[in-house]
């Protein structure tokens, strides 16, 4: 009866042993894995973030700026004008690139929507293309620059 017991005891510690290594080996993977591995490119070569800039790369600071600059002017920008005494105000706001954005604003009687691109010098926001997309959820998509509709 006695090595029954032995391997019935051998059996529970063995048991036990192996249950507290795994225990121990999720809690080292949860607390002292790094979630974010740092790449390290060779020498000579560039990562597809710096040459395909994303919206990621403007700081908030930035993109705050640029927010900021187009809520105060955006009717002197809009080729259309606002109706019945109405004043723009921006719904929306989504940066397309690091100097490009869409954006969809109102005056409470009509909506548009408009791609810009714009620069940022020393803190100065310039918009170097406004150009309307849609009107009242009816797209007018145009290829150039240009801040007329072209239906």
């Amino acid at each position: 009866m006695t090595n029954n017991h032995s391997k019935l005891l051998f059996v529970i510690i063995s048991t036990v042993i192996i249950l507290i290594a795994a225990i121990f080996l999720q809690i080292r993977n949860h607390f002292f894995t790094d979630p974010s591995p740092i790449t390290i490119n060779p020498v000579g070569t560039s990562s597809p973030e710096i040459s395909n800039p994303s919206p990621e790369r403007l700081s908030p600071a930035q993109k705050e700026l640029v927010k900021k600059y187009l809520q105060v002017n955006l009717n002197t920008l809009s080729p259309i004008p606002e109706s019945l005494g109405g004043q723009f105000y921006l719904t929306e706001l989504i940066f397309t690139g690091t100097s490009s954005a869409e954006i969809s604003y109102e005056d409470g009687h009509n909506s548009l929507g408009a791609q810009t691109s714009f620069s940022i010098n020393n803190n100065t926001v310039s918009i170097e293309n406004f150009t309307i997309i849609s009107q009242n959820n009816q797209k007018n998509l145009t290829n150039t620059s240009s801040t007329t509709i072209t239906n």
